[in-house]
């Protein structure tokens, strides 16, 4: 079955502006954020060029169809500034990745010490290892995260009997566009490739 996906990866917080690692972590988009998802609505309404995504953008506002959304404060907040009008139906596991020990730091911050050591692992294994554990939040690697997102998504497939050519509105996370793209896309590319700006969107074919 051939299906659309729309994702939307929420606008900044202000961890992301510092370039700290928020993954479970639940902050709140910052005013850059929110002006981010602003200027998206803004574009995506601009009939002064046309495209594919514009069109279904603007018949999704038309027609209030349920919109998918990561449970996390960022991705509820961007839904509701580009979807004022429509439900919204949470999906845990369109969470981000947890860093775990990494989270709320940067790069920076972690240079020295025993958490710079474990840092520069994770960084050796192309951060495709599981990052370490800490005492607030339990660390994911990227294989363990990508099943847990892609498993929801074919759930969410089966449970609301989706059809061919039907388009699935998703608002979420970075990472939660690379894995779903990464296994799902018509169009091949690796995890990384498919990195999306925060306020930006990828439209998609894909096949489940």
């Amino acid at each position: 079955m051939r299906l659309f996906l729309f994702l939307f990866r929420h606008g900044s917080t202000q961890g992301n502006t510092i370039k700290r690692y928020i993954g479970a972590i639940d902050e709140p988009l910052c005013e850059r954020g929110i002006k981010e998802i602003e200027d998206e609505r803004k574009m995506l309404f601009d009939n002064t060029t046309l495209s594919a995504a514009k069109s279904v953008f603007f018949s999704l506002n038309q027609s209030k169809q349920k919109i998918y959304v990561s449970p996390k404060t960022r991705t509820i907040q961007t839904a509701k500034i580009l979807f004022p009008n429509s439900p919204l139906e949470e999906v845990a596991d369109f969470r981000e990745m947890s860093f775990g020990l990494f989270e709320g730091k940067n790069a920076a911050e972690m240079s020295t010490g025993e958490i710079g050591e474990r840092y520069q692992q994770w960084v050796d294994s192309f951060c495709l290892s599981k990052c370490p554990d800490s005492a607030q939040f339990e660390g994911e690697s990227k294989d363990s995260f990508s099943r847990r997102v892609c498993s929801a998504f074919l759930a969410l497939c089966q449970r609301e009997n989706f059809k061919n050519g039907d388009v699935i509105p998703i608002v979420c996370h970075g990472g939660t566009i690379k894995a779903l793209l990464e296994r799902f896309a018509i169009k091949k590319m690796g995890y990384f490739d498919w990195q999306t700006n925060h306020g930006a969107y990828r439209f998609e074919e894909i096949e489940v």
